[in-house]
């Protein structure tokens, strides 16, 4: 009698002595082995009616959606979230009218003008002022005001009343940034003794020192466009002029020392290239013969000096804002003499634009650019979170191998997806559905958005720190027919739908720069998801009920290996088409006479086609229109936000049994039921039926050839 030794594909050892099959653990999928798991009676009147994995919703059963909340989520670009500045200069006046101290504001579109938009004075206190800088508070935009031996400091704004904030410091000179990606602003403090103070806007303040150093200014901005905005300081040290730039959320610092004076620093991007540049000011001395110098640095690994301007001007500060709208910040030096440089970049430097006086301040000292009439294009939360069920997704169609239920004691075949060696949830190392954050407008909003906003919301989406902007959802498992339970005619069907939070923003446009206030945005953000795994008759009278999912039909017939196909061929009996594998090659293996056949396909390996392990799954279809033009529809580049994927870890492993000899019979069995085998997983496309746009799901399926 002939004895074969096993054959094992890719990445499984073997030996002669060690025939067992994949080692698949305990992850089994909630369902198999439940009478009602291969019903296609869907109606329940209680939960006890359904399948594991099933709810009784209506007095009908359906998979799991979402029903394993609560879930949790910050809004996507925070509460108030400004998208296009309208900056007014903002200067401090160092003599007192009135008995009072004086901020005043400029209009500086196009020239400096104290009167018109933007314009005007808030009288602040009693005592001297030291330092200002702009705000977004949760209530609009403001500015802050630092005020001489004081260890509080003042926040206005044209929409909300003056507030206090003590520091726990007295500063020389306040900034602000969002430092801890929570999409609100900090208001950031220095002390001349290096202390740096960092306050939320509820007024909880942290405090920091750096020691032996002299502050001198400070300023905040997003210098590595890593989401967080980074404190700027500049420092005196031993004589010496000093810079830090300081990651907060990390805590590490980048530092420049420099032979030259630097009097202010400021930051802004002024290149619009959504990195901040920093600029400081060089005091030429000289008496004031010499013009003084606008130096422009980037920061990464250490600082990259860009540029250096003069301006016309004989600065004692400099501020950095957008003062026309156009998404890229002027630098404005302020002089001594009521005179004000606005700097701009025209490609490869900066250069002066315009020029202005500030006469209505009498004694101008420091400078800051702010939204001082409320006028810039923000975004207000109105509505949310609140919780959407998605669609459910057919992700994957598990079949069992071959094997010959007429061979004597031959046992039974088995199949598993997913990495085995992983048993905690990993589901980038299997099939898996994929979410990421959306947004959709109405159609009266559509066009203005595109044209306006689309940009803008992908990059502050994706450099927020505050929401999931990922979510995948799938299952690894193993299953083996159970044909006693549920007869030789079925397969298995994985389906997922992902769990949203809805946000809705306002816009607000005073101006009317982008069609006015009142339009409306909404976000979804992923934040969980369920998967559940059907029979495919189970799944067929879902199917038949919702219309909503593709009809799976299973053509072989489990425990025969000549019903299955000879060749790769899809469950609707058409050939697979060789873009739609997901490995370039397949294994053959030939059942063994004496011991376990095993195989596994690892997507992770070079043979994979890369072409067929993703299928995309519109915005629509996997939670319906809602009424809104979403944003993949808009250009915003964010369409593989929803896929159906196959994780680069995911393992693809089955066994099947050996044939025995039956001693009773005087024929080789080997002889009469051999067989080979292929396995081979190819993607199926069909048109999703809410959306009617393309879409796909796996399928592991097997082409046998009987010797």
């Amino acid at each position: 009698m002939l004895r074969r030794a096993c054959l094992l594909a890719m990445l499984v050892a073997c030996n002669q002595s060690d025939f067992g099959p994949p080692d698949f653990g305990e992850d089994m999928p909630p369902g198999p082995g439940s009478p009602n798991w291969n019903s296609t009676n869907l109606s329940c009147a209680s939960q006890s009616d359904c399948a594991p994995g099933e709810v009784c919703d209506g007095n009908q059963c359906r998979p799991k959606q979402c029903d394993d909340g609560p879930y949790n989520s910050n809004a996507p670009i925070g509460p108030e979230h400004m998208f296009f500045r309208d900056d007014e200069l903002m200067i401090i006046d160092q003599t007192a009218n009135n008995g009072t101290y004086w901020v005043d504001g400029y209009g500086a579109s196009g020239s400096i003008a104290y009167n018109g938009p933007g314009g005007g004075s808030w009288s602040i206190s009693t005592t001297q002022l030291t330092d200002v800088a702009s705000v977004n508070m949760t209530e609009g935009p403001g500015f802050i005001t630092a005020m001489a031996g004081k260890t509080n400091v003042i926040i206005a704004g044209r929409n909300f009343s003056p507030k206090s904030l003590n520091t726990g410091i007295v500063p020389v000179a306040v900034a602000s940034g969002d430092v801890d990606g929570d999409e609100k602003d900090e208001i950031i403090a220095l002390a001349s003794n290096g202390k740096v103070a960092i306050c939320k806007q509820t007024g909880a303040c942290t405090q920091w020192s750096f020691a032996n150093i002299t502050g001198v200014d400070v300023a905040a901005g997003d210098v590595d466009a890593d989401g967080y905005d980074e404190v700027v300081l500049l420092v005196s040290s031993g004589g010496n002029t000093q810079t830090i730039s300081w990651n907060v959320d990390n805590n590490t610092t980048v530092a420049a020392q420099f032979d030259t004076h630097f009097e202010a620093v400021t930051v802004g991007d002024v290149d619009g290239n959504k990195s901040a540049e920093v600029a400081l000011l060089e005091d030429r001395g000289w008496l004031g013969l010499a013009s003084d110098r606008v130096h422009l640095y980037y920061i990464g690994s250490q600082w990259v000096g860009i540029t250096a301007a003069s301006t016309t001007t004989r600065g004692v500060d400099l501020g950095a804002g957008d003062v026309n709208g156009d998404d890229q910040a002027e630098i404005v030096v302020l002089g001594s003499n009521q005179s004000t440089d606005v700097l701009r970049w025209n490609g490869s430097g900066l250069a002066s634009a315009y020029t202005g006086s500030v006469a209505t301040t009498a004694s101008p000292k420091r400078i800051a650019l702010a939204d001082s009439d409320a006028d810039s294009i923000s975004a207000r939360l109105v509505d949310g979170p609140g919780l959407i069920a998605g669609n459910l997704q057919p992700l994957m169609v598990v079949t069992f191998p071959p094997y010959d239920a007429s061979v004597h004691g031959g046992g039974t075949s088995g199949v598993g997806v997913g990495k085995r060696t992983d048993s905690a949830e990993n589901t980038t190392t299997t099939v898996s559905l994929n979410a990421g954050t959306e947004v959709g407008v109405g159609a009266d909003f559509a066009s203005i958005f595109h044209a306006n906003f689309s940009y803008h919301v992908s990059w502050d989406t994706s450099r927020s720190h505050t929401n999931a902007k990922f979510v995948a959802t799938g299952q690894h498992f193993s299953l083996k027919p159970q044909v006693d339970l549920y007869g030789d005619r079925y397969g298995a069907v994985v389906v997922a739908c992902t769990c949203f939070h809805y946000y809705t923003y306002e816009v607000i446009d005073p101006a009317n720069r982008s069609g006015g206030s009142g339009k409306r945005m909404t976000f979804v953000v992923p934040v969980g998801g369920q998967t559940t795994v059907l029979s495919t008759p189970r799944y067929n009278a879902l199917s038949d009920a919702t219309h909503k999912l593709p009809k799976v039909n299973v053509a072989s017939q489990i425990g025969v290996p000549k019903s299955y196909p000879t060749s790769p061929m899809k469950l609707d009996g058409t050939p697979v088409q060789p873009d739609e594998h997901v490995f370039n090659s397949r294994p053959t293996l030939q059942a063994s006479d004496i011991g376990t056949t095993a195989f596994s396909m690892s997507v992770g390996s070079n043979m994979t086609n890369s072409q067929s392990t993703g299928s995309g799954v519109s915005i629509s279809g996997s939670v319906g229109a809602l009424g809104l033009t979403w944003g993949a529809n808009l250009g915003m580049g964010w369409g593989t936000s929803f896929a159906v994927t196959v994780g680069e870890g995911t393992d693809f492993s089955g066994d099947i049994p050996p044939i025995n000899d039956d001693p009773n019979t005087p024929e080789d069995e080997y002889r009469t039921h051999g067989y080979s085998m292929q396995p081979y997983v190819y993607r199926q496309p069909y048109t999703n039926a809410v959306s009617g746009e393309p879409s796909g799901y796996y399928v592991i399926d097997y082409a046998v050839s009987t010797l």
